[in-house]
């Protein structure tokens, strides 16, 4: 087995797959152009992908002219020390023991997507080891990116068909400086593609400037962590705003649907907080511990005063039932089930229902007669709707933390027991997002 490989930490992101072609004329004004066919294939790839623009937006060229997407290539390289000495450019020449991981993030027309190569040149003290041995090494079992607190996104290999996908062996020839002799080598590589959903574009867009903490799983089950440059952190916003729904034919659409309009059920109270807004509001950043430990001294004031429209609103009954509800979806959609329910604050209303879909949820907003759709996705201890609003998991049982736009105040929301009467629009929408329509 590789023993040496197991040992390299792996740091490196870039993309091999797309060489870059002359400036058109037709060109936005210094935006070099790539081929997308390029992206199909990784025969003839040379080590380190030395000739393709890095830490830069390229536009993505179709066969016959025509930009259809964007994207933004990074790379870097380890290698473990062989012979006492440390290899200084792992992106340069090959040496034994050395790893290069390139990938592409891109918004095209057809969607979003994160391409990846691995190149892996093994010890020679392995001997010629065979592409199927070498294959555990090369190919990623899913790649884990920290976009912020708490906030990690889980970006899962496509399943591709055939050998093109992987390549090799290659022979190259190093010089051995304890033995003063060369010797002649194999390395290897294979591509991964990634499928970017709406909502990890939208988190990726909204990372803060500087470098972004990353990890990749091989196939044979070693980790290993790493860091995406500012170069490239810095670039995802303008590269995914080419398409932000991420949808084919969606460029320049907005990333999550809304639907509304139709008057329906809402609890009594009080409130003046608007409704979220999804113009010109970037995606929240995680709360801070300052921010929950606020929330907290706040939560525990309002409960105190017994304020009007605040406390949970559910009958020993209806707390049994919802409970029973949690938990049938904790074993089928486990990330969602803490945000399931009826749930309120004043007069507004927010109905969380499942999807089929692991870590994906509907979520119908109701205020002043109207309801509002949007696709909610959670992760870890938060559920992320309409690209601007978030929903909190806190120390209380069934209430939630709420906001509605990035850096705004947090507030808690209170489960009740309410069946709303959706609205045609709505329950059209969910059908389409394949959400269940029940709550409990």
């Amino acid at each position: 087995m590789l023993k040496s490989l197991s040992r390299l930490p792996i740091v490196l992101w870039a993309l091999a797959a797309l060489p870059l072609t002359p400036l058109m004329p037709k060109a936005i004004a210094q935006t070099p152009l790539l081929q997308q066919d390029y992206l199909d294939t990784v025969d003839g790839k040379p080590w380190g992908a030395p000739s393709w623009p890095y830490n830069t937006v390229v536009g993505i060229e179709m066969f016959g002219g025509g930009m259809v997407g964007r994207a933004v290539l990074d790379r870097d390289g380890q290698v473990e020390p062989i012979d006492g000495y440390f290899i200084k450019n792992p992106l340069g020449q090959i040496k034994p023991v050395s790893t290069v991981v390139i990938t592409a993030w891109s918004s095209k027309t057809d969607g979003c997507y994160m391409d990846m190569l691995v190149q892996y040149a093994p010890s020679p003290s392995l001997g010629e080891i065979s592409l199927d041995t070498a294959l555990p090494y090369l190919v990623p079992r899913d790649v884990q990116i920290a976009v912020g607190y708490q906030q990690v996104l889980t970006l899962v290999p496509q399943k591709l068909e055939g050998r093109s996908w992987i390549a090799g062996p290659y022979r190259y020839e190093y010089y051995h400086t304890g033995q003063k002799q060369n010797y002649r080598a194999l390395w290897y590589m294979a591509r991964s593609v990634y499928t970017v959903k709406p909502e990890q574009a939208a988190m990726l867009s909204s990372a803060k400037p500087g470098n972004v903490r990353a990890r990749i799983t091989f196939t044979k089950g070693s980790a290993y962590q790493y860091d995406i440059g500012e170069g490239t952190v810095t670039r995802w916003k303008e590269v995914f705003n080419y398409n932000p729904s991420c949808r084919p034919g969606g460029a320049g659409k907005p990333a999550i649907p809304v639907v509304g309009t139709a008057s329906g059920s809402t609890p009594s109270g009080s409130s003046n907080r608007p409704a979220p807004s999804l113009q010109g509001v970037e995606v929240n950043a995680y709360p801070s511990n300052a921010d929950f430990n606020t929330f907290d001294r706040t939560l525990r004031t309002i409960l105190a005063k017994k304020e009007p429209g605040t406390g949970v609103r559910l009958t020993p009954a209806t707390r049994k039932a919802r409970q029973a509800y949690r938990n049938q979806w904790q074993k089928e959609n486990p990330p969602i089930a803490r945000f399931l329910g009826a749930w309120y604050t004043g007069e507004r209303a927010f109905y969380v229902y499942p999807s089929a879909q692991r870590g994906r949820a509907c979520v119908v907003a109701e205020s002043g007669g109207v309801q509002d759709f949007y696709v909610g996705t959670a992760l870890n201890k938060e559920m992320r709707y309409g690209g601007t609003a978030g929903f909190y998991w806190v120390d209380q049982e069934h209430i939630l933390a709420a906001r509605d736009r990035g850096g705004a105040a947090l507030y808690p929301i209170y489960a009740m027991q309410n069946i709303p009467t959706l609205t045609p629009q709505v329950l059209e929408a969910m059908e389409k997002a394949k959400c269940n329509t029940t709550l409990p």
